[in-house]
């Protein structure tokens, strides 16, 4: 699925500004975390949503984002 957000230029101005990765790839991680720590999709589920071979690659994302 494909999703276009508007937001505001000063909001995504300060959201970059938090990290050297792309917005749009920021705010995927950002939302696989948070439906995670909700219990709206599982470990696997966020590998798949951002491409990762491994499990590992979520457990390392995770450690940045603590």
């Amino acid at each position: 699925m494909e999703l276009t957000l508007t937001i505001p230029d000063h909001v995504a101005d300060q959201l970059q500004k938090t990290s050297t990765k792309p917005l749009p790839r920021l705010l995927l991680e950002l939302l696989a975390i948070k439906a995670y720590e909700l219990d709206l999709i599982t470990i696997r589920q966020v590998q798949e949503m951002l491409g990762f071979e491994s499990r590992w690659e979520v457990d390392a994302l995770f450690e940045v984002y603590d």
